[in-house]
Formats: C-alpha cells, structure tokens, sequence
C-alpha cells in the first residue's frame, strides 16, 4: 500500500516505510528516516518533520522487551488503520512495514508469522490484545514517554520545480521571482531555461536538527565542582560511591534524581550506631543546601548541580560503530579502559571528575549515561546525544 500519513494520538505519522540497512556514507540531506543503523528513503519533502509510527508503538514498551525479535501490530476500527511490523533489537527488521485493508488481513498475517520460528514476542493495541490467545510473551501499546524522541523523516528535496508555480503567478509576482533567480544564477547557482518539463535548481530550505538533550558542558563543570572540596559528614561513616545524575541517566538504586544532584552514598561503620551516627551528619551538614537520605545502614547526601536545556543547531551525532574511536583518541593517555557496551562506551580512569569530564567539551555529541566514582576509580558512560527535528532554516 505504501507510504501513509495516518493519525495517532492527536499527530500524524508515517506508517508503510521499508526498512533497509542505512547506506555507507549515507547524506545528511538524504530525504528519509534514520533509526539506528536502519534507514526508510522516502521521497515526499512535504512530509519532513513527521514521525515514524512504529517508532511511537514501539517507545512505551520496556527497555528489556523491546531487545527481543517482536511482532508489532496495531488495529483502530474507527481509524481503518491495520498495521504490522517485525522489529528486533529495538530497531526495524530490514523489509517492509505493513498495512491492511481491514483487522482480518491483520490478523491473518500475525496468525502466519507467529508460526515462524524466531518470533519472541508480540507487542499489540487493546483492540488486538483481547482477540489474541497466544503462550508468547506480550505487551500492550501504550502513550510515548513525554521525554521520548521519536525517529522522523529528516532531510531535504534537491530541485524545486518553478514552471508550474510560474502559471499561477501575475505578472507583477513573475518578474520579481525572475529578478530573484537572476541574482541567484549571478550569485553563483545554476538556472536552467528550456521547455516546461526542465526545472530551475535553486537552494531549497534543509532541516536543521538538535540535540533534544541537556547541555553537557554546565553540568559536567557543576558536578566537578560540587566535588572539589571534601563532603564533611561527621563520624561512623564510610564513603563508598559518588557521582553525579539528572532525570534519564543511571544512578545508583536509592539516589533521588528528581532534578540534577551530585551524590555521595555512605555506609555505616561497624560498631556505630545508626541514630547517632544520622545525628552528627545533620549536625555536620545543618547549614548546607544537602539532602540527608537513609535505608538499610546507608547514607546517601545529594547536592543540586546545573542542568541547562538547550535548543540549538548542532551536527548530527555519529554511529554507534564511530563512537569507539573517537572517545579513544580523546582519552588517549588519560584513560584506564574504553570499551563499547551496547550502544554506549564505558570508561575508567583514576582520578577526580575534572579530569573523566573534560576530554568531552570538544564532544558536542556525547551525553553522559551514568558518572560515578569508587574508591578512586571514576566510572564514565558515554552514548550519542538523540535529536529531533527543529525547525526548517537556511539553504541547501
């Protein structure tokens, strides 16, 4: 059936794209949509800036499912929308997506391929849910995170076709737009002239992206910072862990991480007593701007940090087969170990956080997934910051 624009929860998306492993030294401005290592071409401009459908069904099921090789189906009657897709490793299997003309085609397909050997889940709206009796493991559709980044077609269209436009146009309007092509081919660009099928290529507006992330370089400075003098919490208590965490990255089980915070975790001393021990660090800390948690013997502090939003243009950020190279040229010298895990680099190194973070200013790319420090050895993951599409600005 091909490419179709179809509604979901208030937006558009693009449901039907063919999925096809994304080409070697594939173009910014390629018209299509990037999701991993996966790439859909799409030849329609005017769709820019819209989400992949599959990509929206997909964010709400759990980190752990979503690595499986997954049945994806979806079925709205009033919408006449049926629709189904094999993923695997949270990304698109390479073919086609699919859509029907009615649920009984739908259902009829996922009867057929759950046959196959290699399907380990199924991922299914309430409207399916409830017709499906399957021994598989499944989970329901349900609403995108609010923080969530969804794969969308980016890129731009190389020609613009003015004949037809020219036929609309009075003749005040076409001498204007012919003055300005006139500078534009004295400029430097290329005019064609000839018969009516034969376009002008003209610079055509491009999509502009950014990262829909923090700004590292404040928070990383705050954290080093919280850290440059030593947190005095009075006797009984050993420190085991320290770091530094916002919303959306790993931090130890029991740190808050309601907004930015630099943490310390303690544990309690033998032969102290947990009362008085609580006691001397609020003591110790009363005047501070510290918070004071406490569960199983443990104490953890935390200390607000900068967090900066930022929406500014940026480059796009490299593959994850990319990223390797590049942090090991940046800590070379410096680092213990960097090593891929997943998606993300892990590395190590001795030292405070000033020197784990500061080989990543000249990294506008990389967002810290986790920052934590055990008995002298500091912890560094790295990923490649998510981007959405901005706005459409500038030229081509």
């Amino acid at each position: 059936m091909g490419i179709r624009k179809i509604p979901y929860l208030n937006t558009a998306a693009l449901a039907g794209l063919s999925w096809v492993k994304s080409p070697r030294g594939l173009k910014d401005h390629a018209l299509g949509v990037r999701w991993g290592s996966t790439f859909a071409p799409v030849s329609d401009a005017a769709l820019v800036g819209t989400p992949s459908f599959l990509s929206l069904v997909l964010s709400g099921i759990s980190d752990k499912f979503k690595e499986q090789t997954l049945l994806v189906a979806y079925a709205n009657t009033e919408t006449s929308i049926f629709f189904g897709a094999l993923t695997s490793g949270a990304k698109p299997v390479l073919e086609p997506e699919r859509l029907f003309e009615s649920q009984d085609e739908l259902l009829s397909w996922l009867a057929k391929e759950m046959s196959q050997d290699g399907v380990q889940g199924l991922v299914l709206s309430a409207q399916l849910d409830v017709e499906i009796n399957t021994e598989l493991p499944t989970e329901q559709i349900v609403e995108p995170p609010s923080e969530f980044a969804p794969a969308v077609l980016t890129g731009r269209a190389s020609k613009l076709d003015v004949s037809k436009t020219f036929e609309k146009m009075g003749n005040g309007a076409m001498v204007a737009v012919c003055a300005l092509l006139a500078i534009t081919v004295v400029g430097g660009g290329v005019l064609v002239f000839g018969n009516r099928e034969q376009a002008a290529v003209v610079a055509a507006p491009i999509m502009k992206t950014v990262y829909a992330s923090r700004d590292e370089g404040p928070f990383l400075r705050s954290c080093a910072a919280a850290f440059a003098k030593p947190w005095n919490v009075g006797p009984g208590w050993t420190l085991t862990a320290e770091g530094c965490g916002a919303p959306g990255m790993d931090t130890p089980i029991g740190v808050p991480v309601a907004g930015p915070v630099a943490y310390q975790i303690l544990s309690l001393r033998l032969g102290y007593d947990a009362a008085i021990a609580r006691a001397a660090a609020e003591l110790v800390l009363g005047a501070d701007d510290a918070q004071l948690l406490q569960s199983a013997g443990k104490l953890i502090i935390t200390r607000p940090v900068e967090l900066l939003e930022v929406n500014s243009a940026q480059p796009l950020p490299p593959t994850s087969e990319a990223i390797l190279p590049i942090l090991e040229s940046a800590y070379l010298g410096k680092a213990r170990t960097v090593r891929m895990v997943g998606l993300n680099a892990e590395i190590t190194l001795w030292g405070g956080f000033t020197e784990a973070t500061e080989p990543l200013a000249s990294l506008p790319w990389a967002e810290v997934q986790s920052l934590t420090r055990r008995d002298g050895l500091v912890t560094l993951v790295v990923g490649a910051k998510r981007f959405t599409p901005f706005e459409i600005i500038g030229e081509g």
